[in-house]
């Protein structure tokens, strides 16, 4: 066996993550279900996912869950998309919005929902 060879992408540690959230009074979590697969594999990653079956043979077309290099390629295109965002955290597929206020927190909440 051989180790993958997928680029590594840090994942933020929980001290990572609190860090930053001293003085938040206000905090929502949402959770991007099924998220992993809203990416895409290249035919040739897709090509290494093939099973058979007795009805046939197939191979994933996006990410599923459990692919060695999901995890890190989810969080880099997370962080991708909320680039610039204040208030909000993400750890892989969930994601914290904080703020020191119920309006701050709102508006933040709202920034992220627009996105």
């Amino acid at each position: 066996m051989k180790p993958s060879s997928a680029p590594h992408y840090p994942i933020p540690t929980f001290e990572d993550a609190i860090a930053d959230l001293s003085g938040a009074k206000y905090f929502s979590k949402l959770d991007a279900t099924s998220g992993y697969w809203s990416l895409v594999l290249s035919k040739s990653a897709s090509d290494l996912t093939t099973f058979n079956t007795i009805y046939g043979r197939y191979h994933w077309r996006r990410y599923p869950f459990g692919l060695i290099s999901a995890q890190d390629e989810f969080q880099r295109k997370m962080e991708e998309i909320f680039q610039g965002l204040k208030g909000l955290k993400i750890l892989v597929d969930d994601l914290l919005i904080y703020g020191a206020t119920q309006e701050e927190h709102n508006r933040r909440l709202a920034d992220v929902l627009e996105t």
